[in-house]
């Protein structure tokens, strides 16, 4: 079997989200293929039949847009109750034959690489479904170790398969009440079996597992599910032998996210950063000896508090340039901060546009969204687009906003077209992709002003944007850019201007809700 390469550079990458069940339904005659889940499209957590066929089927759709890697929900097969999301895994080995089974993987892969798309695919090692309880009384109470409970299958007849099929591959101290200390690590997160990850027995055989389905499938990378659950060693030698799996197969740079929900910075940077070892994926070592971190990426949600704090809660700009300040201290290793995935929307938090502050008016909210994709697809990190965000999706919650994609895929909606013009001017520029990001102006005393250059070896851009409602101003900044340059807006919004002789913009009032990201005529 041939196996598709790893990109150059991950930072080159711009990745799409699709949660399959709720994207496209591909392949009508799979709605009746899974063994104890059907079709429900009244219950807001019924399956609704989006399946691998579907994702095929609209490659195009997202190579327009700008994409360049898709990352998938689970596959492997799940239960009834938790069908139609897939993190709730009664089968590793099994791609759920209502998606299409391991056949509609292979070929959507194949489908994608043909087409220069690399796929992520969604794992889980933290836990499975639900079919473990307690007959005690207090149960599912958290009990710390080294007190647990005495554990049984709700139903002997339905174990799971080998090799997780009995009692000891689970932890038994309860559900997760309080998300801190050690409960993080051995309690339930919602209700689903917790493997006991630190048993050799369980590592070897998710090692096993994970290491098989890449050789099986030729995806690019993993986007890992609850990595602050596990403990961290598990994650180093888990992310090595990935690594090492992928090498053999010819992918250099195997790509590993974490996602570690939470705003911070020490907390994602324990995964990624020193605290996960030395190195990265584009290189380091430790004594001499290459030695990479626990994994390469997480999801960042630090950027993401402080983006909805400065558009949707009218705080200061300058919270976005501190904390991209943070990202230069000694938690990050320069060749881990500036690959972190960022994102305005994911399949766990309530879309953009349903957040904010509740007196905004839908264009407003609209009008923070151009300015959160412009930021997003300007900005250093990999950047993520969820699938309906580019439609204008409004869901709340989960499950509300995982919401169906059949029939809304309009590549003439503006939102659309934005994040096509956005993504087409990131891969034009390498310094949007690579170059270093620095700060010119972050107003600090409410809504107004953020401006900031992306600079690499023979490319700069400048953006500004004014996050508030009038016209703010924007003082005289110093560019990156020649003696007397002039700059277009690329947007097509703005005039163009040009630098005077010391390489300076001249202050300015900057429209409210502006957008503006000037290069060299």
């Amino acid at each position: 079997m041939h196996h598709f390469p790893s990109p150059a550079d991950w930072r080159d990458q711009i990745l799409y989200q699709v949660f399959t069940d709720r994207f496209e339904n591909g392949d009508p005659s799979l709605d009746t293929a899974h063994p104890t889940a059907q079709i429900d499209r009244v219950h807001p957590k019924g399956l609704r039949g989006g399946d691998l066929c579907g994702i095929e089927r609209r490659l195009d759709y997202i190579k327009s847009l700008g994409a360049t890697a898709i990352w998938i929900s689970p596959v492997s097969l799940n239960d009834a109750g938790g069908a139609y999301h897939g993190y709730a895994a009664i089968d590793f080995s099994q791609v759920s034959p209502h998606l299409g089974g391991m056949p509609a993987l292979r070929s959507l892969i194949r489908a994608a690489h043909d087409r220069g798309i690399y796929i992520l695919l969604d794992v889980v090692c933290n836990h499975m479904g639900r079919r473990i309880t307690s007959s005690h009384g207090d149960y599912p109470r958290y009990r710390p170790p080294p007190h647990g409970y005495r554990m049984r299958w709700i139903n002997p007849k339905r174990k799971y398969p080998p090799p997780f099929g009995t009692l000891r591959c689970f932890h038994n101290h309860g559900h997760i009440r309080r998300f801190v200390g050690d409960e993080l690590v051995y309690g339930a997160v919602h209700g689903l079996d917790d493997l006991r990850t630190e048993l050799p027995y369980v590592r070897e055989h998710l090692i096993r597992i994970h290491r098989k389905l890449i050789a099986d499938t030729d995806c690019d990378g993993f986007r890992i599910d609850t990595v602050r659950h596990v403990e961290l060693d598990f994650w180093q030698q888990f992310g090595s032998a990935m690594r090492d799996e992928a090498r053999s197969l010819g992918k250099n740079r195997f790509l590993l996210i974490g996602e570690v929900w939470d705003a911070n910075d020490a907390a994602v940077a324990r995964y990624v950063g020193r605290g996960g070892s030395h190195g990265g994926l584009r290189g380091g070592s430790c004594g001499g000896q290459p030695a990479p971190f626990a994994l390469d990426s997480a999801t960042d949600y630090p950027l993401h508090a402080a983006l909805m704090d400065v558009l949707l809660h009218r705080k200061p700009p300058v919270l976005l340039a501190q904390r991209h300040d943070r990202l230069r201290n000694d938690l990050y290793d320069p060749t881990v901060n500036d690959q972190l995935l960022t994102f305005l929307d994911n399949h766990d938090v309530p879309r953009f546009l349903w957040r904010g502050h509740r007196d905004m008016s839908r264009g407003e909210r609209l009008s923070y969204l151009r300015i959160g994709l412009t930021f997003l697809l300007t900005s250093q990190g990999i950047p993520c687009i969820y699938a309906g965000t580019e439609q204008g999706f409004f869901g709340g919650p989960d499950p509300a906003n995982r919401e169906e994609m059949t029939g809304r895929f309009n590549p003439h909606h503006r939102l659309y077209r934005l994040t096509a013009r956005l993504a087409a001017l990131r891969t034009q520029h390498v310094a949007l992709r690579r170059g270093v990001q620095t700060y010119l102006q972050a107003a600090a005393d409410g809504p107004g002003v953020i401006a900031f250059t992306r600079t690499f070896p023979g490319d700069s851009v400048l953006v500004i944007l004014n996050t508030a409602p009038i016209r703010r101003p924007m003082r005289t900044i110093r560019t990156p850019f020649a003696p007397r340059t002039l700059l277009v807006d690329v947007l097509g919004i703005a005039r163009p201007t040009r630098v005077d002789a010391q390489c300076r913009l001249a202050g300015r009032m900057i429209p409210p809700h502006a957008c503006r990201v000037y290069c060299p005529a």
